[in-house]
């Protein structure tokens, strides 16, 4: 699967109030990140969508991101929050999995006083509900937290867990001995994944990215190519680089895998491990190898920069509606449609690649029997 999915994004806004870390003097971050801004960031490095994160530990934050999503298209999943001490939890993630995009539940672990939090068995049957319903286990966890996850992957060898950020290391040198012994253990199990995200983050100041590279390659040797997964944790990143920086720097990280490897890492095993429904959310249908135009599955906007196919892209220039046509090539006046493999018309008129293809530019090779009965020419 050729797709690249940064598996881990946060979109939030302030002003709805339940971002308890979240304060004003974190100036850089303590305001509203939407859609738009994260879409320019993503087209540049041919990032085909993402997986949202929940930042604050409320309902109302969850049904805020997955309504993001549904408006979304290159939104694939949300992974979101519901209180593991509600009396009602069984039945709560039974309804929250029926929402399509709702891939994953994250507890965030990290900011609770007791690290092993997370054992109490009043929490397993949170746990118990996700793995029946398919739904990933993320932990937002530091070094400390480690053996408590350990265990729980033992308790629920069917629950999917991805390990955020690789437990959020401290990053001044080389890879610390406990941290690396930690992650082995975790990486042992084979429910467990691990996401390549967060580390510049961790990296103390005025030391080098070569040190980033170093734990990247722990992550990389421990839980191999099949169960590491890339994200950014934008916009979180932005303390400490551009999305372009972490984006260049990961693939110097992972040049020394095939081309295989890398498809997998940057974005099939997102899409295996939280289920995402790809198919979906494809923009556009190539019907046939000949075709010069491909036909919008979902309506589609100027600027956007859909796929098509394994290897082919189109920068959409006209917004259009589901079922029309967009020039997958520049057509010339005269210069025949070809849909389905067929010719179903001519242009007549220029149409860049990337255009909408309609009426107003294109004369149509089929004739009604209505336009026929009345000697018309069907134009």
């Amino acid at each position: 699967m050729n797709i690249v999915v940064d598996a881990h994004v946060h979109l939030w806004d302030p002003a709805r109030g339940d971002y308890g870390w979240l304060k004003p003097e974190l100036t850089g971050l303590y305001r509203r990140f939407e859609v738009q801004e994260l879409h320019a960031l993503l087209e540049p490095a041919h990032v085909d969508g993402v997986v949202l994160v929940q930042a604050a530990p409320t309902a109302a934050e969850t049904d805020y991101l997955l309504g993001i999503a549904e408006q979304t298209p290159w939104v694939f999943g949300v992974v979101g929050w519901i209180d593991f001490d509600a009396e009602n939890v069984v039945d709560v993630v039974a309804s929250r999995a029926r929402h399509r995009k709702l891939v994953g539940v994250r507890p965030m672990l990290q900011d609770l006083d007791d690290p092993e939090w997370i054992l109490n068995p009043t929490r397993a049957p949170a746990l118990t509900a996700l793995a029946s319903h398919g739904l990933v286990f993320d932990a937002l966890i530091h070094p400390q937290h480690i053996g408590a996850i350990e265990q729980i992957a033992e308790r629920h060898p069917d629950l999917s867990i991805v390990i955020d950020h690789a437990a959020k290391p401290i990053i001044s040198a080389q890879p610390d001995l406990a941290w690396r012994d930690g992650m082995r253990r975790l990486a042992a199990r084979n429910n467990v994944a691990c996401k390549l995200s967060g580390l510049l983050t961790q990296l103390v100041p005025n030391t080098s990215e070569e040190h980033v590279s170093a734990h990247a390659e722990v992550v990389m040797d421990l839980f191999g190519p099949c169960r590491t997964l890339w994200g950014s944790d934008w916009p979180v990143l932005t303390q400490a680089a551009p999305y372009s920086q972490w984006f260049e720097l990961t693939q110097q990280i992972l040049s020394r895998l095939s081309a295989t490897e890398r498809r997998a890492v940057l974005g099939g095993n997102a899409a295996r491990i939280y289920h995402l429904d790809l198919r979906a959310q494809a923009a556009a249908i190539l019907l046939h190898p000949a075709d010069n135009v491909v036909v919008c599955c979902r309506p589609v906007a100027a600027g956007e920069r859909i796929r098509i196919g394994e290897q082919e892209h189109l920068v959409v220039l006209d917004p259009a509606e589901l079922g029309h046509k967009i020039a997958r090539r520049a057509l010339q006046v005269g210069t025949k449609v070809i849909k389905y493999g067929a010719s179903i018309g001519s242009a007549t008129a220029a149409v860049a690649a990337g255009g909408w293809v309609h009426l107003h530019n294109m004369k149509s090779d089929y004739i009604s029997p209505h336009t026929r009965a009345l000697g018309g020419d069907g134009s």
